[in-house]
């Protein structure tokens, strides 16, 4: 059928970068390098699961899905960097290594620019939440703390 053999290919290419990322060719360090940046792939059931609580009450719905598929993703992310890796440290050490290192860079902080927007918008739904909880009795203002 179809779907078994999109799953037949999907993990003989998952094997042949793990046969690539340990190839021979390559020196020990730079094969302990690829194992750190595939480490957090272990991580992903976890991620998966605090990442449901995104959906918790979201102000848009749509950012809110676009962002649990952006974080789940990750490890997809990380087997291409890793095999890229591979590929470009066999072409020029240099670019093996630094290369990796900016893209890794760039999504941290693609992650700390959307936990801060998810951040403040947080903060605009609690300045509305806590003007919804203004009571007037009897002409008197009173505050309610959260």
């Amino acid at each position: 059928t179809v779907s078994s053999y999109f799953m037949k290919r999907a993990f003989s290419l998952i094997g042949n970068t793990f046969d690539q990322i340990l190839s021979d060719k390559l020196p020990k360090w730079f094969k302990a390098f690829n194992f750190v940046l595939i480490l957090p792939c272990f991580l992903s059931p976890f991620v998966f699961f605090f990442s449901i609580f995104i959906f918790d009450n979201p102000s848009n719905l749509l950012y809110a899905y676009g962002l649990f598929f952006l974080i789940n993703a990750y490890p997809i992310y990380l087997f291409i960097i890793a095999s890229w890796n591979t590929k470009l440290f066999l072409y020029s050490k240099i670019l093996g290594v630094i290369l990796p290192i900016i893209t890794l860079l760039s999504i941290i902080y693609c992650i700390n620019y959307f936990v801060e927007s998810f951040d403040e918008s947080n903060k605009k739904n609690n300045k509305r939440h806590l003007k919804e909880k203004r009571k007037v009795i009897s002409g008197v203002v009173i505050h309610t703390k959260l």
